[in-house]
């Protein structure tokens, strides 16, 4: 079942699928941000990130920022 492989998956790496996908589609965007001039727009979208991640990280960071 998936939550049986989610718990070996745990159990291996040391984070749940969900999390280790966001830190390599975090990854990748650093290292677009580092080694090219692309706009942070097309940035998101060739990590991973979808209209609906922006607006929750926006929302978050604004706030963050109240």
């Amino acid at each position: 079942s998936y939550k049986y492989a989610g718990t070996l998956f745990k159990n291996a790496v040391g984070r749940t699928i969900k999390e280790y996908q966001c830190l390599l589609r975090l990854r990748r965007a650093e290292q677009l941000l580092t080694e090219t001039d692309l706009p942070i727009a097309e940035i998101a979208q060739r990590a991973g990130f979808s209209v609906a991640d922006h607006s929750s990280l926006e929302n978050g960071i604004s706030h963050k920022r109240s």
